[in-house]
């Protein structure tokens, strides 16, 4: 009978372990993954760091008022992986991004590419935001599709 509870005991810790990593990277959770949005602005601040990075950019919206974006990028060795260089955002670029946005209704995004001022398109997505082709944006599990201007 204690051979029973101590494995049980351990299972549920296991299980419970493992829920918030889960929650931890649901993009769906926060972000509409149904549609992409492109931002054009200026680089405000950048913060490269574990386990999210992010930068600022001042967007100017229809009526020519600026609005100040969040966009979370994924860890800074994620990043590195993808083709990105320390440097290639820096504060005062102009940047063209392209976000999932909040569903909270704050301007807050995700990134899943930008375009930097040299040219270069840089994914900022990471493999858990494609969890299945349907997903816009991606071509199957863990793969990006090319970007379509917009």
């Amino acid at each position: 009978m204690t051979r029973i509870f101590a494995r049980t005991i351990v299972g549920l810790g296991f299980l419970a372990a493992g829920v918030p990593l889960a929650a931890h990277h649901s993009t769906a959770a926060v972000y509409d993954i149904s549609t992409v949005v492109t931002l054009k602005g200026v680089v405000t601040e950048v913060t490269l760091m574990n386990p999210h990075g992010h930068f600022s950019l001042d967007v100017k919206d229809p009526s020519g008022k600026t609005v100040n974006w969040v966009v979370e990028l994924p860890a800074a060795g994620a990043l590195l992986g993808r083709g990105w260089k320390r440097g290639d955002l820096r504060t005062g670029n102009d940047v063209t991004v392209d976000v999932w946005v909040s569903k909270r209704g704050a301007n807050a995004a995700t990134a899943r590419m930008v375009h930097l001022p040299d040219g270069r398109s840089i994914s900022g997505a990471t493999g858990w935001d494609c969890g299945s082709a349907a997903q816009e944006g991606c071509a199957g599990p863990g793969r990006l599709a090319p970007v379509t201007k917009q």
